[in-house]
């Protein structure tokens, strides 16, 4: 396996070994200690536990979790355990992003420290509903292990525990102990165990430590220590959603994030039922749908989010746009906000899209540096009085549109209080998504010939300066000039896929190019970030494995702000907009490699291959440039 995170086989290998049970101690709590940074943290040894030898920490897998506020002083200290060289599994409440934290990962015997870039906290508590009290971490860089950045995963197990004797791991006392018990019986949710002879139990800094089972002389991971009090959250839906996780993270540190939903995590969702057979009630039911869109949000560290339709995957609505700290503000809005703005209603889910739109629109409308907002379907009276959630939108996430009506086939021509939610929503996205945007929400409003529309999503940041009329917005094609080919991404914009051009001329084709069309104009590139990025998926250009070397692969992965998903463009001719796209990891020139053409010898037949994009030396070569027409595209569109 390369340097980059291959999704595909870590995936492969959590859905082959996961199958995880969340456990509690009868004991006693087990709940987190807030501890000072630098602070040495032993105590005495719990009876009947024993100390870890380093090697045994590195052969399981442990590591300490440590989740703080920079220059605040203070952090939660928590035990954990590898899944892969990537993943870590600890505790959900031992994470926390939406207030800003940080979140670093240690072990013995491996130097530095490693810090995340994207997290799924499944629950937070054992009395969650919404789902176990497990998180799930993905290390900016794979933490080594035995010298391998890419050979250690946990196996999980498969059999019924109980009557069996486990290991508990737990770091407490600043150092890893491990004690004995055996699985007393399945209660609900949890796995009972009991004490062992010393009357060993867990302690505070415990959570999130791994407890495994010994069969057949291997160790498999049964569950991880979390908080008591009340009945622990279902595990059953968590292989699922950890499945998904693996397949879908998301950069929380951004203002916005888009990614396909997996099936199995929507299946999970305490709502997912309200995507139906077909999606026939994402319409009809819209608060239902909102919360589960927010709370896959809200599990991977964003303040909110909400679903957009994309064409592009199957039934076209299995799509969400999270929000994160930078792109906007979570509220909770008062009851007197609400019928503040002339649209005023006391039940979200007795409330049409429309008029709950308007409301989020004009309490939004308020607060200054602001495109819209929407409510995130939730209401609660914790405070004695009654309040809805609400998601205000930035600059940062998106841009606002009053669009017109004749663009709009489902909401252009008819009164919004009548019209279906998703019909909005597809109708909205449909309208943005040209424009470099991962979808669009309406907010609501209308006039003769006007809807109001807040595009979200904001894939480019810069315009490409002077664009032919034929491309449209912010996006383009790329050209390979030597070869008059554009550039596609692979089916389903799938990772670790070899990026390609499209064949264009064939000896035996009948038409002879590719004249642009919607379909090749795939490419944003924002001058802020230095990323080239196919627009349909969100995921960014990137040098395969971060390798450094000539004829290096050339993929789509998904953003993760790496230093070989950075170009920079260092030449262009404004008034066609011809590229030389450079590496700024590598030093290396995007390069167009030809195909093969189809031919015969000594009697036998050989198929075209198509050309492929790699890295070579920058030498100014027409293979290094790239336009975002055809060669025939002033011919075909000048003075005639």
């Amino acid at each position: 396996m390369s340097g980059v995170w291959r999704g595909v086989v870590v995936s492969e290998v959590l859905a082959e070994e996961v199958l995880m049970i969340s456990i509690r101690n009868s004991l006693g709590p087990l709940v987190v200690v807030i501890v000072l940074l630098g602070t040495d943290a032993h105590a005495q040894l719990t009876p009947g536990a024993v100390a870890v030898p380093a090697a045994e920490e590195m052969a399981m897998g442990l590591v300490s979790i440590l989740t703080f506020t920079p220059g605040a002083g203070v952090g939660v200290g928590c035990s954990g355990v590898l899944l892969t060289n990537n993943w870590v599994l600890t505790a959900g409440h031992c994470l926390d992003a939406q207030t800003g934290r940080t979140t670093q990962v240690t072990a013995t015997g491996v130097p530095g420290v490693f810090t995340m870039d994207a997290l799924y906290k499944f629950g937070t508590g054992a009395n969650d509903p919404t789902g176990p009290d497990i998180g799930l971490i993905r290390l900016s860089s794979p933490m080594p292990n035995n010298g391998f950045n890419n050979r250690f995963f946990t196996r999980l197990n498969r059999a019924d525990p109980i009557g069996k004797s486990a290991t508990l791991y737990g770091k407490s006392t600043g150092a890893y102990l491990k004690t004995t018990s055996t699985v007393a019986s399945a209660s609900g949710r949890n796995l009972k165990l009991t004490a062992n002879s010393s009357g060993s139990t867990t302690a505070q800094g415990d959570s999130g430590g791994p407890t495994f089972v010994a069969v057949n002389g291997q160790n498999l991971l049964i569950g991880l220590t979390t908080s008591t009090g009340g009945t622990i959250a279902a595990v059953e839906p968590a292989v699922n959603w950890i499945i998904a996780a693996t397949r879908t993270f998301l950069d929380q540190s951004r203002p916005f994030a888009a990614t396909v939903v997996m099936p199995e995590e929507i299946a999970a969702q305490p709502e997912g039922d309200r995507f139906g057979s077909g999606n026939v009630q994402v319409g009809r039911d819209w608060p239902s749908v909102q919360r589960s869109a927010t709370m896959m949000c809200v599990k991977r560290g964003f303040i909110g989010g909400t679903l957009v339709p994309d064409t592009t995957v199957p039934d076209g609505v299995l799509k969400i746009v999270c929000i994160g700290r930078s792109g906007g503000v979570a509220i909770q809005a008062s009851q007197a906000q609400i019928d503040a703005t002339g649209s005023g209603f006391n039940d979200i889910n007795n409330v049409g899209w429309a008029q709950a739109a308007r409301a989020a629109a004009g309490i939004c409308s308020t607060s200054t540096n602001t495109i819209g907002g929407f409510f995130d379907g939730s209401m609660s009276s914790a405070s004695g009085a009654q309040t809805m959630g609400l998601l205000c939108l930035s600059p940062k996430a998106g841009e606002f549109n009053d669009a017109d009506s004749s663009t709009l086939p489902n909401i252009g021509l008819v009164d919004l209080n009548t019209v279906d939610w998703l019909a909005a929503r597809a109708d909205a996205s449909a309208f943005c998504r040209p424009f470099g945007f991962e979808g669009g929400i309406a907010n609501g409003n209308q006039i003769v010939g006007k809807r109001g529309l807040a595009c979200i999503g904001a894939l480019s940041e810069t315009s490409f300066g002077p664009t032919p009329t034929a491309n449209l917005g912010h996006i383009r094609a790329l050209y390979a000039i030597s070869i008059d080919e554009p550039l596609l991404a692979p089916p389903g914009a799938a990772i670790d896929t070899g990026l390609t051009f499209k064949a264009c001329h064939s000896l035996i084709g009948t038409m002879q190019g590719c004249p642009v069309v919607p379909g090749f104009e795939q490419w944003s590139y924002s001058a802020t970030t230095h990323r080239l990025v196919h627009v349909a998926s969100g995921r960014c250009v990137n040098i395969s494995g971060a390798r450094r070397d000539t004829g290096a692969l050339i993929i789509l992965f998904p953003c993760v702000n790496a230093p070989n998903e950075k170009w920079s463009i260092i030449t262009q001719a404004p008034s066609i907009e011809k590229w030389r796209i450079k590496s700024d990891f590598s030093g290396l020139c995007l390069t167009a490699i030809p195909g093969r053409a189809a031919h015969s010898s000594n009697g036998h037949f050989f198929l075209a291959t198509v050309g492929t994009l790699g890295q070579r030396p920058c030498d100014g070569s027409d293979s290094q440039l790239f336009s975002n027409v055809d060669a025939a595209f002033a011919q075909r569109n000048g003075p005639h």
